[in-house]
């Protein structure tokens, strides 16, 4: 298949390519001089997927403060995280609690459904506590106390892009956390039978 643009077409598509490499040349710069997120999106009036976006692939230091942070960022304002996965045994679908600070998360499988939080370096700590909060049965058997097993996952001290820690919650993170969730599943259904 060809495609025939006209040359005023391709002029456009060159000034295209120019705003968005100097818009992202100046983000680069505000984050280098130090400047927050927040600050570049109030500075630029650009919003905040726009500002993670430009960001994404750029060099930098990120540390579990600071992960924290930017998670939160990603979750609230893009879809850089994939927040909903559905698999053939299972579905595991994510959101953001701004008023608790947490990540949330969804487990349902074969009539099974758990909640819970799992909020990577929480507190600035480069670990992820993960705390059911409340399962339950599609036949209505449920079960409504933190489960205090104390279960928790390292996450890695230092990421060098933004891009690199959105990678890893779409993989690492998820991974560590099913393995934690299949411990809450056992757990919460022995309690629930104990109780029915």
């Amino acid at each position: 298949m060809k495609i025939i643009i006209t040359e005023e077409q391709f002029k456009l598509l060159q000034e295209t390519d120019n705003d968005f490499n100097k818009t992202k040349t100046l983000v680069t710069g505000m984050w280098a001089d130090g400047m927050e997120i927040k600050d570049i999106v109030m500075f630029t009036s650009l919003s905040y997927e726009q500002v993670l976006f430009l960001l994404k692939d750029s060099d930098m230091e990120i540390d579990c403060e600071s992960a924290e942070e930017i998670i939160k960022m990603i979750f609230l304002h893009t879809n850089l995280i994939e927040k909903k996965i559905h698999k053939d045994d299972f579905k595991l679908n994510f959101s953001y609690d701004n008023f608790a600070g947490s990540v949330q998360f969804q487990y349902i499988n074969n009539g099974f459904c758990l909640e819970g939080m799992a909020t990577p370096y929480w507190n600035g700590e480069c670990f992820t506590p993960v705390d059911g909060s409340y399962a339950y049965y599609e036949d209505g058997k449920s079960y409504d106390e933190y489960d205090g097993l104390g279960l928790r996952f390292s996450n890695p001290e230092y990421f060098h892009s933004i891009g690199e820690l959105i990678d890893w919650f779409n993989s690492e993170y998820r991974k560590n956390l099913l393995e934690k969730i299949v411990i809450l599943v056992d757990d919460y259904k022995y309690e629930i039978h104990r109780k029915y």
